[in-house]
């Protein structure tokens, strides 16, 4: 696939965070943003099954979820327009921030968690429009340094990474910081893998469709 689609796909997701900063309401700002990336994900991946709604888990209700993604062959839970799915069931969880916050990137690694413990192949992630913290104090969290010689971060093997729960995070904010834009997209394999360079929304639906394609 042409690498020009997902810089396209990078312009219309802050395209459309923008307009929607027209609104006052907070509400229908998380809302116009968690609909528009739903839709992405419909057009862009086959057979996908995206929903909003409630987890449930052996340890009890997990709360309310920015995007689901439905495992495949599992029931649709949906009734009278609201969902409760299983952890066992979901293929994937996505919060989506129009400025995130470093404790907020916490508290959804602790959740993240909390769900692996009923379905460890679930994928937990997080879509950030902007963020609050700055880029090189959340980068450390994950191993990752900023080295002013080479103008680039490198990994820290030293440091043990703060999060284990989260799989991965999109960052679009296009504010500058250390003469670089705080754009990056980080993912976990056996470590955590940071990248910098656009277009990110190569990785995020790469990372999506993966799930999919293997049948979780």
């Amino acid at each position: 696939m042409s690498a020009e689609l997902f810089f396209y796909l990078d312009d219309l997701l802050m395209l459309q965070s923008n307009a929607a900063d027209r609104h006052n309401h907070r509400g229908v700002l998380g809302a116009v943003r968690e609909n528009f990336l739903t839709q992405m994900l419909k057009e862009r991946i086959d057979n996908i099954k995206v929903c909003t709604g409630e987890i449930t888990s052996t340890l009890g209700d997990l709360g309310q979820n920015d995007v689901m993604v439905r495992r495949p062959g599992s029931l649709n839970t949906e009734l009278g327009g609201h969902v409760r799915l299983p952890a066992a069931d979901c293929s994937a969880v996505i919060e989506v921030k129009s400025n995130a916050k470093g404790s907020e990137i916490t508290a959804f690694d602790a959740k993240a968690k909390n769900i692996k413990i009923d379905n460890p192949s679930a994928i937990c992630g997080m879509v950030c429009y902007k963020l609050s913290c700055k880029k090189e104090t959340l980068l450390k969290r994950f191993g990752f340094v900023f080295d002013e010689e080479i103008d680039a971060f490198v990994k820290d093997e030293s440091i043990i990474p703060q999060y284990d729960g989260l799989d991965f995070i999109l960052c679009l904010d296009e504010g500058i910081e250390n003469d670089q834009t705080k754009a990056f997209f980080i993912k976990r394999d056996e470590q955590y893998n940071l990248f910098v360079r656009p277009p990110f929304t190569k990785y995020f639906l790469m990372e999506i469709n993966s799930l999919i394609s293997r049948g979780f």
